[in-house]
């Protein structure tokens, strides 16, 4: 169950919520992204309902300007339930409602990216989601994950995910592409991945969150070259020219 899937961007020297919140991020589900900055965002979901992949692409449409030290999030606020949905709203007290959120736990594991050279995530946090006492919200709109873990498996609680992915300058016609995956099957990409889980030993549901990201450059448009019908055009007027300096060459005035 989804109670929120985000996204956030930082560019060092730019502030891209207008200063009405904390930090200088934006949150894509509110922000405007900045001038020559453009943004593409596809999703596919595996046959078997479990595994989604999220692919967040951001080019650098200008010809001169660079945006500095770009990095780009993502943010999962998911609680894990083993019953049909309809549920909550059918039969399930607030206080049971409330137990629900309040049993997760979740881990990182493997081994961080170490900047815009590779493709691995570069900062994490697992936290609450700032209902009653987590910082991550801030932290995304600050632009830094702490890469520590609040919700261990010895203090359950309402637990999300954020991971971060460091791009480096983005040039001019260049592109950064960001997947990010999202599994219930335990399944992940690259070195990197937070996993989710419920404290209820019946519960064998997980959710797996990973991504890996790229930086290329675009192929740079050639110059277009001119139409068929103004070379002949051109082609014609200089044979006129030609045609008249030879009159005027055989023909000169007295």
């Amino acid at each position: 169950m989804v109670f929120e899937l985000d996204a956030f961007l930082n560019i060092k020297g730019l502030d891209l919520n207008g200063g009405t919140v904390i930090g200088t991020s934006a949150q894509f589900s509110f922000d405007a992204l900045p001038p020559g900055l453009t943004f593409g965002f596809s999703s596919s979901l595996s046959s078997d309902l479990s595994n989604l992949a999220l692919t967040y692409t951001l080019s650098n449409s200008t010809t001169a300007k660079i945006f500095p030290e770009v990095t780009f999030f993502s943010f999962l606020d998911g609680d894990i339930a083993d019953f049909d949905i309809r549920e909550i709203f059918e039969t399930l007290t607030p206080q049971e409602l409330l137990e629900i959120s309040l049993n997760d736990f979740a881990e990182a594991s493997g081994i961080l990216g170490s900047g815009a050279s590779d493709s691995d995530p570069d900062s994490w946090e697992i936290d609450e989601p700032e209902f009653l006492f987590g910082d991550i919200f801030n932290n995304l709109l600050l632009g830094a994950l702490d890469n520590s873990n609040a919700i261990p498996i010895s203090f359950p609680e309402d637990a999300s995910l954020a991971l971060g992915f460091n791009l480096g300058d983005l040039n001019p016609f260049e592109t950064a592409t960001i997947d990010v995956f999202l599994s219930e099957s335990g399944n992940s990409i690259g070195n990197f991945f937070l996993t989710q889980r419920d404290l209820n030993p019946n519960s064998f549901t997980s959710i797996t969150m990973s991504g890996q990201s790229s930086v290329k450059q675009n192929p740079i448009p050639p110059i277009p070259e001119p139409p068929t019908w103004l070379l002949l055009t051109a082609g014609l007027a200089a044979l006129k020219l030609s045609w008249q300096l030879k009159m005027d060459s055989t023909n000169p005035t007295l």
